[in-house]
């Protein structure tokens, strides 16, 4: 059984107009928000959603300044600190999503497109899928198909699942169209109905790892009670 004390939730409080996100997090024994800081240097954009790997969450947040460059922001809830982890090299032109592969390592879906002028292969351009190893660093895991002709791999708010030993991508983004690659071939494409209207709010593909854990029911939602702590 898992300890209650183990639990907790993170939410952002983003206000836009002064460029800044306030991050708190719930914690169940004292049935409380606590503000633990807030963030000027970096943005969540609304349409990459966060993926939790054995205890930390992990998004692709924005540089704030400068060019606004992409990278990966992860949150360590035993410690209540985020760090930043390098892209893979070369990174991808366009990062689409993190997902989760075996309940253990990060996994990221990449736009990759070769630079041909200084003579890289432009076969190459495409789908790209890596996974974290046990330091820390990437392995390219996938590199899936031309992307010439499928729009909605291009599509915000995506999510997706990777098998490697298969070499599939299943992949469904905000229309709720759902697309599964086998190697270089699009082996399915099929719009599931609904679908939502806002980027902040898509359906999305989840990996279920079972769990015994129980969480108290009804406390959080009622209360909503916050304590600040210094910054």
């Amino acid at each position: 059984m898992v300890a209650m004390e183990t639990f907790l939730l993170r939410r952002w409080i983003v206000n836009l107009s002064e460029k800044k996100n306030i991050y708190e997090v719930y914690d169940f024994t004292s049935d409380c928000w606590r503000v633990l800081g807030t963030a000027t240097d970096w943005f969540l954009a609304a349409d990459h959603r966060g993926i939790s790997v054995k205890g930390n969450t992990y998004w692709v947040a924005l540089q704030i300044v400068g060019l606004h460059v992409e990278f990966i922001l992860s949150f360590d809830f035993s410690k209540e600190t985020f760090q930043s982890l390098p892209l893979p090299d070369p990174s991808p032109r366009l990062i689409l999503a993190l997902s989760v592969v075996k309940e253990e390592q990060l996994c990221l879906l990449g736009f990759h497109v070769p630079n041909v002028l200084m003579g890289a292969d432009e076969s190459l351009l495409g789908l790209q899928v890596w996974v974290t190893t046990s330091t820390g660093s990437w392995n390219k895991s996938l590199a899936v198909i031309a992307i010439d002709a499928y729009k909605d791999m291009l599509s915000i708010g995506i999510s997706f699942l990777a098998d490697e030993q298969n070499i599939v991508v299943m992949y469904l983004n905000t229309g709720n169209n759902l697309h599964i690659l086998r190697e270089n071939k699009h082996i399915l494409e099929e719009h599931l109905g609904g679908g939502s209207t806002s980027i902040s709010s898509p359906a999305v593909l989840m990996n279920y790892p079972p769990s015994l854990a129980r969480i108290r029911q009804g406390t959080f939602l009622r209360g909503r009670k916050r304590k600040a702590e210094s910054m």
